[in-house]
């Protein structure tokens, strides 16, 4: 569990991004502010740093529904219903590592036209490779932001915790992670796979479980999701 803000966990320039990184950390207790009993039970903790990283390109809601109808809708009922959920979403800018600049301004071409209902778009091979191209250089800007603002050099960082549910690879991103920041190689490595939405706070909880773990524990926490390489089109049915 992690602590709330009552109990010792506090934040520093916490910005809301798509890929996050953070540093936590134990923090020195307080005596004369903390119970006795929750001295004992639960260390505090500091989260010293944040990062995010987004995709170079990003393109308005507007475009990003026409681009989905392209490839993503089989027939005219189902482009209509793309424009609507597109419009009700309350997205005013999508940013995609699949956007590429061109004569007639951004576009991707990942994913073809769907030809016919069946038409599921590129293999799980074909994403999973995207996937590994272009996911390390994230986790690695969002991770420098988090070092920087928490003020620690890649030698402090004791353990790894890296979270994604869009993609995966053997060596994946921790092991890549580790080489372009440098990390030392003794660093402890966890990675939180496939859980959902909900999974960076299952990082959270693992990265809080390791800081009151050792308190000379210093984690660094990366979560990093590419979610348009998870589309699929409709079928004939929607």
């Amino acid at each position: 569990r992690v602590p709330s803000d009552r109990q010792g966990l506090e934040t520093s320039g916490v910005d809301r991004g798509r890929y996050p990184a953070g540093i936590m950390v134990p923090r020195g207790c307080r005596a004369h502010h903390e119970e006795p009993q929750r001295l004992v039970n639960e260390l505090p903790i500091l989260i010293r740093g944040f990062g995010t990283a987004t995709p170079v390109h990003a393109v308005t809601q507007a475009h990003a529904a026409s681009l989905a109808k392209a490839f993503g809708a089989y027939t005219g009922h189902q482009a209509r219903l793309l424009e609507v959920l597109y419009q009700r979403a309350r997205v005013k800018t999508r940013g995609s590592v699949l956007l590429e600049p061109g004569a007639q301004g951004l576009n991707q071409s990942f994913f073809p036209a769907a030809g016919h209902a069946g038409d599921r778009g590129p293999t799980t091979r074909e994403r999973l490779e995207r996937y590994a191209q272009e996911a390390p250089p994230l986790a690695r800007a969002a991770s420098e932001r988090a070092l920087e603002a928490a003020a620690i050099t890649p030698d402090d960082i004791t353990h790894l915790v890296t979270v994604s549910c869009t993609g995966f690879g053997a060596p994946g991103v921790d092991i890549r992670l580790t080489k372009d920041l440098g990390l030392p190689q003794t660093i402890e490595r966890t990675h939180v796979g496939f859980m959902g939405c909900h999974g960076a706070l299952n990082g959270l909880r693992v990265a809080s479980a390791l800081a009151q773990q050792d308190p000379s524990a210093r984690v660094l926490l990366c979560a990093v999701e590419l979610c348009p390489l998870g589309r699929t089109a409709l079928d004939r049915n929607g």
